[in-house]
């Protein structure tokens, strides 16, 4: 699976290191780099968060309680990651 990402990558990674930057100061680099990380970390998050909701799918709430319990949990952190690296764009 991890493979299979990076070739989905790879195409888009090549792109991005050849593409001009459209920005004119230190200032507006540190900004689109921080938006980088922030929308990478976002997606990666948005992953997590399927996986996690795939998962409880499967879970029988009445019969593993507990694992769906802790996905819950799970999810619930990650929601609470998503939302704060919202609020650091602001």
């Amino acid at each position: 699976m991890a493979a299979a990402a990076t070739e989905q990558a790879r195409p888009i990674v090549t792109e991005l290191a050849v593409a001009p930057l459209l920005v004119r100061s230190e200032d507006g680099l540190a900004r689109l780099a921080t938006s980088l990380q922030v929308e990478i970390a976002g997606r990666d998050l948005l992953r997590q968060e399927a996986e996690v909701h795939s998962r409880m799918q499967r879970l029988d709430a009445a019969g593993d309680a507990i694992g769906f319990r802790a996905a819950l949990v799970e999810a619930e952190a990650i929601v609470r990651r998503r939302t704060a690296l919202r609020e650091r764009l602001g």
